[in-house]
């Protein structure tokens, strides 16, 4: 017998990437400007070229 899922099981919200590339650009100029180092932010995933 199969087992059955809560009703109110926590379902993972996905985020609007373009509202989080908004506010990520945001972080980024703020921390330049403040001379933070940029790898210090977190949450932020930094794509590098191949």
């Amino acid at each position: 017998m199969k087992e059955k899922k809560p009703i109110n099981s926590k379902k993972n919200k996905r985020e609007n990437p373009f509202a989080k590339m908004i506010r990520d650009k945001e972080r980024i100029k703020k921390a330049i400007a403040k001379g933070i180092p940029l790898s210090s932010l977190k949450d932020i995933e930094f794509v590098h070229p191949v």
